[in-house]
């Protein structure tokens, strides 16, 4: 179902009202917009309607399941408008003039006393085609509510919000579980159509007494609703608010879906969403400080160690938290031959095996020496190379542009 917006100024706050019930928003004009409602059925998007024209400072609004049907009663009736294919009853009291045809049409439907869309559609349609040709036919389902119009969808969101004012205190988790599942459920039905999925959410719970946000963080994207309600009211339960709550409002923050393989031929790999479970217990059993996510620093010493805390891998991150040192370095039992390429000193791509791939991040070079006592001495540079892919080599250089994959970071 469409809504269009026509507002008494600009579309500010018409803006405002569509962002918390769609990512597909256009803005037509300067005081008009349009959305579309996501699998909602024509009751959900009266509803809508109607509770969007309380808040004031509209002309108009109407629905329909077709868009230019939306926007023509948006332009040429006040108030709140309903139209839909089945029933056009609506549409055929505005003026002939919403056609916006030429003006030999508009001249000749005066003359023949045709002033609405009512009065346009029972005209013989044989004699219409007769007279005008099949371009008529255009007009006449535009008349019916039927003519197709392609949405341009001009207002990108990388959030999607809902919100809920409560008409009275809640100062338990039941009634607050069941709120946040209609607005969870909302907003996934959103990002579902919009083909995007999320990761980050935002809670914010509010009310007399003050209010509390909670941060809430998925390993990895996931569009499924029972998951991200489950993370959600366990956060709130291990600190709850110590007021009423009045408002209870979500932020999502949208990101491309994960790629997910479930075929005989994929390795046996734990669920993100199970990753996610694992995690939280082991924190709680070994503490904040054991766990943590390899990364690449920019140092050298043995053994070779990676750092990072803990952001990208719990959703329950203490700001406070030291940094986790993981030993994860593997050699390969014999090294690989490759070609690496340099721009301004450092290491901007690499080929092994024929493949080339860019250098996201470099780390080096380290001078390791041995054996001085000998008339050889051994001496070699070293670099750490992490690739757009995510792999991370250790490379030993040898002629200019050449060196050898040594082993690499697991």
């Amino acid at each position: 179902m469409f809504v269009a917006v026509r507002s008494n100024s600009d579309n500010s706050r018409a803006l405002e009202a569509a962002r918390l019930h769609s990512p597909n928003i256009e803005i037509v004009g300067p005081h008009t917009l349009i959305f579309d409602i996501t699998g909602s059925a024509e009751g959900k998007a009266r509803r809508i309607a109607e509770e969007i024209f309380v808040e004031g400072g509209y002309v108009s609004i109407a629905v329909s399941d077709n868009a230019n049907a939306a926007l023509m009663l948006a332009r040429q009736r006040p108030g709140v408008s309903f139209a839909t294919a089945e029933n056009p009853s609506d549409l055929e009291e505005i003026s002939v003039n919403a056609l916006d045809a030429d003006r030999e049409f508009r001249e000749l439907m005066d003359a023949w006393g045709i002033g609405t869309l009512g009065e346009f559609t029972r005209l013989p349609e044989d004699d219409m085609v007769e007279r005008f040709g099949l371009d008529i036919t255009a007009r006449r389902d535009t008349a019916y509510g039927r003519a197709y119009r392609a949405p341009a969808w001009n207002v990108r969101e990388n959030n999607f919000l809902w919100s809920r004012r409560l008409d009275g205190e809640i100062k338990t988790i039941e009634p607050l579980h069941f709120i946040l599942s209609a607005g969870v459920r909302q907003v996934f039905e959103n990002l579902s159509y919009a083909g995007l999925s999320t990761q980050t959410a935002t809670i914010t719970l509010s009310g007399r007494g003050g209010s509390k946000t909670y941060k809430v963080r998925i390993v990895f994207p996931v569009l499924n609703e029972k998951i991200w309600l489950r993370q959600a009211v366990s956060k709130i339960e291990a600190d709850p608010p110590e007021f009423g709550i009045e408002c209870v409002e979500a932020e999502f923050e949208s990101c491309r879906p994960r790629a997910v393989q479930n075929n005989l031929y994929s390795g046996a790999v734990l669920e993100p969403e199970n990753l996610d479970l694992v995690v939280s217990k082991l924190k709680k059993v070994v503490g904040v400080k054991e766990i943590g996510v390899p990364q690449l620093r920019d140092s050298w010493s043995r053994p070779f160690a990676l750092t990072e805390n803990l952001a990208g891998l719990t959703r329950d991150v203490d700001e406070k938290a030291a940094e986790i040192i993981f030993s994860a370095y593997f050699r390969y039992a014999r090294p690989l031959k490759a070609r690496i390429g340099f721009e301004n000193g450092m290491p901007r791509t690499i080929s092994i095996a024929g493949k080339t791939q860019s250098v996201k991040i470099a780390a080096g070079p380290w001078r390791t020496d041995a054996e001085w006592h000998k008339a050889s001495v051994f001496a070699r540079d070293e670099w750490d190379i992490e690739t757009e892919t995510g792999a991370v080599y250790r490379v030993v250089m040898g002629a200019p542009g050449e060196g050898l994959v040594e082993g690499g970071f697991d």
